[in-house]
């Protein structure tokens, strides 16, 4: 279960503990939903409903981190507000208590887009006092294959569907005083390939719009785990490089 950490490139030692659960997928975790509306991530809409649009951009995607992490100082998600500000982004009220995700984050989206061909995007964030935005587990779907993997179909343009985006899963703590928050765009490279042409999405605000958080409740078994012994690192293969021959240059 990891722990909230200020964004970085790198982590020496990523924050979190290890929690107990009898069966995978865990049985326990309640379906917590908040609604993509008007003023943002909310338990209850209101009233109101709009259409957000966001066009694709080639640098969303840029502070990604790695899909998969080799242990260098590099590998990791930085701070996310450039591509929030490049996102359609939808906040929750500040958290006035630690919230536990763990499973998988899944986001029901009412959307369109204005090509045949394109990309959804979905981030979930973690936003603290300061505005620092991490990256706690992203989505990224082809939306010809909304409706199956196997076989493919154009989306209609300007035509409203209902989309799900299952995002990676993850244990993550977030902190009591931080906000969440969902950012959509029609691209992320370079995690994936650009669309054939630049898209932009419509996404619908309202009813039947949502995002599913799996909310885990500590249990006591928690306390009792015996942390893990440091990490073991093999020893580097020998590496003999030879001397580089001298170059010697002639001219005329």
């Amino acid at each position: 279960m990891q722990e909230p950490v200020a964004p970085a490139p790198g982590h020496p030692e990523r924050a979190g503990r290890w929690v107990a659960e009898p069966p995978w997928p865990p049985a326990e975790p309640a379906a917590r939903r908040l609604d993509l509306d008007v003023d943002g991530l909310v338990e209850e809409l209101g009233a109101a409903t709009a259409v957000r649009e966001v066009d694709s951009d080639e640098c969303q995607g840029r502070d990604a981190g790695n899909w998969i992490g080799w242990g260098r100082d590099t590998d990791w998600p930085t701070d996310q507000r450039f591509e929030d500000a490049l996102s359609m982004t939808f906040d929750s009220a500040v958290l006035d208590a630690n919230l536990e995700v763990l499973g998988f984050v899944d986001a029901h989206l009412q959307i369109a887009a204005d090509r045949p061909s394109a990309f959804v995007g979905v981030r979930f964030c973690e936003v603290d006092p300061e505005g620092r935005s991490t990256l706690i587990t992203c989505g990224v779907l082809n939306l010809t294959h909304r409706g199956s993997h196997e076989h493919s179909e154009p989306m209609e343009p300007g035509r409203f569907e209902d989309v799900n985006v299952r995002l990676k899963v993850i244990g993550h703590r977030f902190g009591a005083g931080n906000r969440l928050r969902v950012a959509i765009t029609p691209g992320y490279w370079p995690l994936v390939w650009p669309s054939p042409t630049p898209v932009r999405l419509s996404v619908e605000t309202g009813a039947a719009r949502w995002i599913i958080i799996p909310e885990r409740t500590p249990r006591p078994e928690d306390d009792t785990l015996a942390p893990f012994e440091p990490a073991c690192v093999g020893a580097c293969t020998p590496v003999h490089a030879p001397a580089t021959p001298a170059i010697h240059a002639h001219w005329d």
